[in-house]
């Protein structure tokens, strides 16, 4: 697919903050993960199974904001599983600067 230069440079730009989305909400799991281990399981007293379901909830939330995330501007497909890919691997439109 050929695409204008401004169209081209929409869809980087769009991707770039895709990425950026996706890597703050993993960056807040993780330090939601890391506080429930040596914070909060001391300052609110919850049952393991409970604590365990919201770890599993946590994740599984991560996981589905992800998947909904990590599309292709152009195509709406998986563009890959790197972090950075170059193109994407369905469409092969260029999204990394």
């Amino acid at each position: 697919m050929d695409h204008a230069a401004a169209d081209l440079q929409a869809f980087k730009d769009e991707f770039a903050r895709r990425r950026r989305n996706l890597l703050v909400a993993e960056a807040i799991v993780f330090v939601l993960l890391v506080l429930r281990v040596f914070v909060l399981k001391r300052l609110i007293d919850l049952p393991a199974i409970a604590w365990m379901l919201f770890m599993a909830l946590l994740v599984l939330a991560a996981v589905w904001y992800a998947h909904k995330v990590w599309r292709c501007p152009n195509c709406g497909a998986n563009p890959g599983y790197s972090l950075n890919p170059p193109k994407c691997e369905q469409c092969g439109i260029e999204l990394s600067h």
